[in-house]
């Protein structure tokens, strides 16, 4: 279409380009005309100056040049040489910025008298004349200097006078080129208003009629019809538009049967386009977010839905693949900021030629059957903690009969053998050995009977609380093995409870075992903060790591130990993360709340 709206703006946008291209070099010439006009006036500044400085040094040889004609004294002399000199320099300099407008020959002139004044002077310095004659060559002096001062006045009149016709021209261009600019900058202005208001004109009426028909259908008139005939995109429009009113009058199911059907929906559903903008929306929405239908219409569904993954377009492409997603747990956020879990199912929606138009989305509210699952799940962490406690209770039990009665009764054996045997020399050498033996074999197993009764339960633990008992542990560790472990402790003022105690320490006990076992470490780091809210335990080593995401995918084959320590940390509502790869180490984090704890 020729007579479309860019040709029309860009016909009138050239137009306005070229007055202003216009005004322009009008500002342009009136620039140069100014800059050749103000630099002539600095050019005649220059010859004033010059003028001036001449005229200063003529004057200044004239007092030692009568001094020394009357009293010849050679420093009058050698002061009138110098003057004379300077004098010769301002000429030369006023012939060189005298401009072509000037009379030059006014200038050589001045420079043959005092050349003429000079001949005077040395004339008068080579002979000895008379008071009366030394009288005459003054006034003959006086004359030539009178010529001179006439001829550079009379230069001076002649720059002064270009200089204020310079100035009067200056100030005539300046006022011409404003006028001029201002002129052309007012007749454009008005030619540009012009033509916008008709051009604003010719696009805002079809369009306001369209919208007058827009009204009329929004009220149920579908007999009405846009009339435009501009020739260009609008008419497309109204023809579009036309179009458009057919289709809807051909519809077969009309929309308040459509709002019926999802008006009654228990569930909560709405519908977007193909970028996840809501197009449609239930009441049962709108109560589970507490929204109201005109506050979410239009609005993208991310603004409801808390999703980490991947954004809208990539899922539409996912199902345009599979065509549906069924329940998937997902979380709403409602108007409050209350995260609601919800029970997801999603479909395509497709327009009548089967393309992709939009997304449906059905949800079920999880809140109540949430709590039901955190109840039990509360319950369970209780029994499971309740199970550890009377594990711990049953090993303090042993370890504390090993102790007090199989560790006693051993000792006092021992003492019983080295009082009444080792102490006797009349026992025969074999009888002696076999005594000693029996000593060594009583000394290793009441070793072995604290060993067992430490690793049932560390009495340190107990009694000094988690941190002397780790820094025990670790000092038991680095006298068998020769991996370096550095252990600090932070802001433990008072201890924990003891269940959460005991749980932190077979946590670590069960790390030091596996960096001793599997990691081949030379050096561990073991850090317990007390962050008054929550304990924090990293525990970290430079051994051979292992891959976590593996470890993750096989849990059925996961080492004991670490599901131990997840089962630990989970019996107190904590968190739990292996950081690690291959030959890269390994970073165990712990984060369990002490409130609830």
């Amino acid at each position: 279409m020729k007579n479309n709206i860019a040709n029309k703006l860009f016909k009138g946008l050239t137009g306005m380009l070229i007055g202003n291209v216009l005004i322009a070099l009008t500002g342009l010439v009136c620039i140069l005309v100014l800059t050749n006009t103000s630099n002539n006036i600095v050019v005649e500044y220059i010859e004033l100056e010059a003028v001036q400085e001449l005229r200063i040094s003529v004057n200044q040889i004239i007092a030692p040049a009568y001094d020394y004609i009357r009293y010849k004294e050679e420093n009058n002399y050698a002061k009138y040489d110098s003057y004379l000199n300077n004098a010769y320099s301002n000429i030369d300099n006023c012939l060189s910025n005298l401009s072509h407008r000037h009379n030059k020959s006014l200038m050589i002139k001045i420079k043959q008298n005092l050349e003429l004044f000079n001949k005077i002077v040395i004339e008068f310095s080579e002979h000895n004349f008379s008071q009366k004659v030394s009288n005459s060559f003054i006034n003959e002096i006086d004359i030539i200097i009178n010529e001179i001062h006439v001829d550079l006045q009379s230069i001076l009149v002649e720059t002064n006078a270009e200089i204020i016709n310079h100035t009067v021209v200056y100030k005539t261009s300046s006022k011409h080129s404003i006028i001029a600019i201002i002129g052309f900058s007012i007749i454009l202005l008005f030619i540009g208003y012009k033509w916008g208001l008709k051009f604003v004109q010719r696009i805002n009426i079809p369009i306001r009629n369209l919208v007058k028909s827009t009204q009329m259908i929004a009220n149920g008139n579908f007999t009405i019809r846009a009339n435009v005939n501009t020739g260009d995109e609008i008419e497309e429009l109204g023809i579009s538009f036309n179009r458009m009113i057919e289709e809807i009058e051909n519809l077969t199911v009309s929309r308040d049967y459509f709002d019926s059907i999802i008006t009654g929906m228990f569930e909560s559903l709405l519908v977007t386009n193909t970028d996840g903008e809501i197009l449609t929306i239930n009441n049962a929405t709108c109560d589970l977010l507490s929204y109201s239908k005109s506050e979410l219409i239009n609005k993208n569904i991310s603004v409801i839905i808390k999703d980490k993954e991947s954004g809208f377009k990539l899922k539409a492409s996912e199902l345009i693949k599979y065509g549906a997603q069924h329940n998937k747990e997902k979380e709403y956020i409602s108007k409050s900021g209350e995260i609601i879990p919800v029970l997801f199912s999603c479909s395509i929606l497709k327009d009548r030629d089967d393309n992709f138009s939009g997304v449906i989305f059905i949800a079920h509210d999880l809140r109540e059957s949430k709590k039901a699952e955190e109840k039990l799940s509360k319950i369970r962490k209780e029994h499971l903690i309740e199970i550890n406690e009377a594990q711990e209770k049953e090993r303090l039990r042993i370890a504390s009969e090993i102790h007090d009665g199989l560790g006693q009764m051993l000792t006092a054996i021992s003492y019983s053998i080295e009082n009444n045997f080792t102490k006797k020399p009349k026992v025969e050498k074999e009888y002696t050995k076999h005594v000693v033996r029996l000593q060594t074999l009583i000394d290793n197993t009441i070793k072995e009977s604290k060993i067992i009764a430490y690793d049932l339960i560390p009495i340190l633990l107990k009694d000094f609380g988690l941190v002397t008992a780790v820094e025990n542990l670790i000092s038991e560790i680095q006298s068998k093995h020769s991996v370096k472990i550095n252990f600090e402790a932070f802001n433990f003022t008072k201890r924990f409870d003891t269940r959460l105690e005991k749980a932190l320490y077979r946590i670590i006990q069960e790390a030091l075992n596996n960096i001793i076992k599997h990691s081949k470490a030379s050096q561990s780091n073991i850090h317990i903060i007390n962050h008054t809210d929550t304990v924090s335990v990293v525990i970290e080593d430079n051994g051979v790591g292992f891959d976590v995401k593996a470890e993750s995918l096989r849990t059925e084959h996961k080492g004991i130990g670490l599901i131990s320590m997840e089962e630990r940390v989970s019996a107190f509502s904590g968190f739990i993360n292996f950081n690690s790869a291959k030959n890269q180490g390994t970073e165990i984090i712990i984060d369990i709340p002490l409130k609830e704890n």
